[in-house]
């Protein structure tokens, strides 16, 4: 059998701070840790034309957690104790800024992901 390595060819998002709306969220189980998480898609529009981002975040309500901040920045208000939320009510079809990276993974391919979420104002 002959294999061939073929280098990543998937568009890679540019690089900064754009406006992104939550398109899509579903609720799984981690195959790497076993532990519930959300795959969050995010549509954004920068000058290339419409694009989808990933960010994938443990399904853990704090302050300070990823999905905390995401919260945090689609709606402009705090997480304090007691808020509960709904994602599909409170976060699903939400805008905030994205700042995306590119980064190196460990087989050497170019790759990216979501850095921070930051609210509009």
């Amino acid at each position: 059998m002959k294999l061939i390595y073929e280098d990543n060819k998937r568009e890679l998002h540019p690089k900064g701070k754009h406006h992104g709306m939550i398109s899509r969220i579903v609720d799984q189980i981690s195959e790497k840790f076993g532990n519930q998480q959300l795959e969050i898609t995010v549509t954004t529009s920068p000058f290339e034309g419409q694009m989808e981002i990933k960010d994938w975040v443990n399904a853990t309500f704090k302050p300070n957690s990823a999905l905390g901040k995401i919260y945090a920045a689609v709606t402009g208000q705090a997480v304090l104790p007691g808020l509960e939320i709904d994602t599909d009510r409170d976060l699903l079809y939400k805008s905030a800024f994205v700042d995306i990276e590119h980064y190196v993974k460990q087989d050497g391919q170019t790759s990216m992901r979501i850095r921070e979420w930051l609210p509009l104002n």
